[in-house]
């Protein structure tokens, strides 16, 4: 019990009895779990013959011990605890993942192994694996015609801009010739008006008769 102690709470605990005569009579193993630590309000356990140690049985405080009256020995003592660290607290993590490593390892081999019904593994096998390659075609489909569709739309846009482009350039041409041809006829009426009016010899004419 004692070593049992020890070695799960780091709370080994022994009570010396004594006789009348003030001699040694036994030494009495105490759960360590029951006993509470004291400290004082300078932060350390307390000289004798103040408690320095509180027994709880059943939630209730049952008996206060002081460092003479009780052997209270934890193996490894820290600082910013009031209880030890014992061995199997220590080695709890390491313990923990090495059974989570035993657990791994055998998942692998027993996932990979062969079931009871394996005609009906293989067949679920392959409908999941037509199923995926089906999905998978389906949305590579789609894709397609999806990119299609977009190329059409790209395609007609640029199909009615070229469209517009070549209207406007006819309407332009068409503007320009008729520009064109108006300033032929201005061009000829001009010439025309230029070839009625009287020339320099006409004039002199006119001016040697009224003379």
């Amino acid at each position: 019990m004692l070593v049992e102690d020890l070695l799960v709470i780091d709370a080994a605990t022994i009570y010396p009895r004594y006789d009348r005569g003030g001699n040694l009579y036994s030494l009495d193993v105490v759960d360590g779990a029951t006993i509470k630590p004291l400290i004082g309000e300078d932060g350390r356990a307390p000289e004798p013959p103040d408690p320095a140690y509180q027994q709880i049985l059943h939630g209730v405080p049952a008996a206060d011990f002081s460092a003479d009256e009780l052997l209270y020995l934890p193996r490894n003592v820290r600082t910013h605890r009031l209880y030890g660290m014992s061995p199997v607290e220590q080695i709890a993590l390491t313990v923990n993942i090495a059974l989570r490593r035993e657990a791994a390892t055998l998942d692998y081999y027993r996932a990979g192994s062969s079931p009871e019904d394996a005609p009906w593994g293989l067949l679920e096998w392959a409908i999941a694996g037509l199923a995926s390659i089906g999905a998978s075609a389906a949305a590579f489909v789609w894709r397609l015609m999806t990119r299609i569709h977009t190329l059409e739309i790209a395609v007609r846009q640029h199909r009615h801009d070229l469209d517009m482009a070549q209207s406007a350039n006819e309407a332009a041409l068409f503007r320009l010739a008729e520009r064109l041809a108006l300033l032929h006829d201005d061009h000829y009426r001009l010439r025309e008006t230029i070839s009625a009016l009287p020339n320099r010899s006409d004039i002199h004419v006119v001016c040697y008769n009224q003379a």
